[in-house]
């Protein structure tokens, strides 16, 4: 049992991370194995709180943008976690050169068939054959635009 005692106003949102959220955001580094963060009951993170805002604000509003910017934001949320709290650090690569021209086409043919569809960006991530983070960062290298622009 955890007990803290504030004195006055305080406001907090609480946040359960499924476990898969991390180990899928960067599958390419972790392969895959569960990632532990670190505890920090008393941690004020400005990063953390304006990611957990927004999509908070995206779920009242009813996700007006669809999946792709509620599962962008998710993501950045994962990959910042584990940067910052993993309780065993990774060493993320630096991504250069691009998506291969071959996969930069298959996803934008499947963007293109799919126009009308809310996609996702692990729906993307799978169509390139790689990790949501690994995606994003060469998608928008390619093409000079994040994922969810592209709707």
């Amino acid at each position: 049992m955890d007990e803290v005692n504030w004195l006055g106003e305080t406001q907090r949102i609480a946040v359960a991370i499924h476990p898969r959220l991390l180990t899928g955001a960067l599958e390419d580094v972790t392969g895959g194995r569960e990632i532990e963060l670190t505890e920090h009951w008393e941690l004020i993170d400005k990063h953390i709180s304006a990611l957990v805002m927004e999509l908070t604000a995206d779920l009242e509003d009813d996700t007006p943008a669809g999946p792709i910017y509620g599962e962008s934001l998710a993501n950045a949320l994962a990959v910042y976690l584990v940067k910052r709290y993993a309780a065993r650090p990774l060493a993320l690569p630096i991504y250069k050169g691009g998506l291969p021209p071959y996969r930069l086409k298959l996803v934008l043919d499947f963007i293109s068939d799919s126009v009308k569809d809310n996609l996702s960006p692990s729906q993307l991530a799978a169509v390139a054959g790689m990790s949501p983070h690994y995606f994003s960062q060469l998608f928008k290298q390619s093409t000079g635009h994040p994922p969810i622009t592209m709707f």
